[in-house]
C-alpha cells in the first residue's frame, strides 16, 4: 500500500549522518580525553593573583610580593647588577586602615631629608650594598611627585627631573648591559617598551625617541626592574588579576593638569585592550608604571575561579584613601591538577589568545527535502 511517503534524498542523509557522528564523535573525544588524564600524575601549577580593587603601583606591586615571602636582601643584591647609583632601598611592616602589610620605597640621595613621621622599625639598604637599621621616629619629605596619587615615591622632582630623565634607549642600554638574567632584562626592557609606545602615541613620535620624566628617574627603573627581579625569585607564577579598579579626579603630570587617568596610564591600557572601571575615590589609583606591569604579566582579568590561596600578601601605598585601604592584595595560589589538564588550562586562558565563538546546531525531523 503506497502511503505516499517520500524517500529523503542521499544529500540529506548523508548530511543527518555527518550530525550524528560529529556527536558521537564529540562524546567518544570528551570521554577518552578525560579518562587519558584521570591517572596521569598531578602537577602543581603556582598562580599569583592580583586583587586591584585600589589600583597598583610598581613600590605596591614590591611590596605585597616581599610580603608574599620574597627575600629582601636578594632583590637588593640583583638591583646592585644594574650599577645604578644614588638611592637605598626602604621597607617596613606597617599598615594601612588596620590592614598590615609591607611599605617599599625607593629613597633617592638627594632626598635623604626626610619629613614625613614613621614610627616603625625598618631598615635602610644602599646602592652600595651598606645598610643601617632603625627603630626611631624620623622624617620623610615626599610630598611634590609629578603624580599626586600616594601610591608611588613621592620624590621632590622638580629642579632634579631633567637630571634624572632618560629616554628609552639609555634605559634598554643601562638594562641590557647588566649582569641581570636574560628573563629579567627581556620582561623590564618590555614593560618600559609599553610605556614608550603609550608615551609615543600622546607625543607624535616614535617609541625609541620617547624621552621619559617621571619614568626615567632612578627610583621608577628601580621599580620596574625590580617588580621583574621578584616575579622570578617567585618563580614566574601564572599572573592573573581582578578587574582593573581606577580612581577619578585630576593629576598634576609632567604634561600639565589631565583627568584620571593618566595619559599614559589609558593608552596603555587601550593598547592590551584592557577595560577600566572608575570607582567613587578621588585620587589616581592606577599609575602609568602599574599599568605597564599588569599590562606585560596579567594573562587575564576577572575574578577568582577555582583557586586555592596558600599565601596573602599587601603591598601598601602612601596616601591614606577615603574609600578603601590603599592596598594591592596579591594571592599566590597552587592548584594542582592532572598533568594534560594543566596543559589545556594554560593553552586557552590567555584572553589575548581566545576568541568567542557561537555555534547553532538543530536537530531536523519530519520536514520535506524541497525546504532545504
Amino acid at each position: 500500500m503506497d502511503l505516499g511517503l517520500v524517500t529523503p534524498p542521499a544529500r540529506l542523509m548523508r548530511f543527518v549522518a555527518a550530525v550524528c557522528d560529529r556527536r558521537k564523535l564529540k562524546r567518544m573525544f570528551k570521554f577518552f580525553r578525560n579518562a587519558a588524564v584521570t591517572d596521569a600524575p598531578l602537577q602543581s601549577m603556582k598562580i599569583l593573583y592580583l586583587d586591584i580593587f585600589s589600583g597598583i603601583s610598581g613600590d605596591m606591586f614590591i611590596g605585597a610580593m616581599l610580603d608574599l615571602g620574597v627575600d629582601f636582601h636578594q632583590l637588593e643584591h640583583e638591583l646592585q647588577k644594574l650599577h645604578l647609583h644614588g638611592y637605598h632601598l626602604h621597607t617596613a611592616r606597617k599598615q594601612k586602615s588596620q590592614i598590615e602589610g609591607v611599605k617599599f620605597d625607593v629613597h633617592l640621595a638627594h632626598d635623604h631629608d626626610h619629613h614625613r613621621e614613621d614610627e616603625h622599625a625598618h631598615e635602610h639598604i644602599h646602592s652600595d650594598g651598606t645598610k643601617h637599621s632603625h627603630s626611631h621616629s624620623h622624617a620623610h619629605g615626599h610630598e611634590d611627585h609629578h603624580h599626586e596619587h600616594g601610591n608611588e615615591h613621592e620624590h621632590h622632582h622638580d629642579e632634579h627631573e631633567h637630571e634624572h630623565g632618560r629616554n628609552f634607549s639609555e634605559i634598554k642600554k643601562l638594562i641590557r648591559d647588566s649582569a641581570l638574567s636574560s628573563w629579567v632584562k627581556e620582561k623590564s626592557i618590555a614593560v618600559f617598551q609599553r610605556i614608550a609606545v603609550a608615551e609615543g602615541k600622546i607625543h607624535g613620535m616614535p617609541p625609541e625617541e620617547v624621552h621619559f620624566h617621571e619614568v626615567g628617574a632612578v627610583d621608577s627603573i628601580v621599580d620596574i626592574v625590580g617588580a621583574c627581579i621578584v616575579v622570578e625569585m617567585l618563580g614566574k607564577p601564572k599572573i592573573l588579576a581582578s578587574n582593573v579598579t581606577e580612581g577619578t579626579g585630576w593629576i598634576n603630570c609632567a604634561h600639565g593638569r589631565f583627568p584620571i587617568p593618566a595619559p599614559a596610564t589609558l593608552a596603555i591600557f587601550a593598547d592590551r585592550k584592557i577595560p577600566i572601571t572608575q570607582c567613587d575615590e578621588p585620587h589616581e589609583l592606577v599609575t602609568p608604571t602599574g599599568a605597564a606591569l599588569l599590562a606585560e604579566f596579567v594573562e587575564t582579568f576577572g575574578p577568582m575561579q577555582n583557586l586555592a590561596a596558600t599565601r596573602i600578601g599587601f603591598g601598601l601605598g602612601t596616601r591614606d584613601n577615603k574609600t578603601r585601604p590603599n592596598v594591592l592584595r596579591a594571592i599566590l595560589c597552587e592548584n594542582e591538577l592532572p598533568a594534560g589538564r594543566w596543559q589545556h588550562h594554560a593553552e586557552t586562558t590567555n584572553d589575548w589568545q581566545t576568541d568567542t565563538i557561537s555555534v547553532l546546531e538543530t536537530n531536523l525531523d519530519d520536514i520535506n527535502s524541497e525546504i532545504l
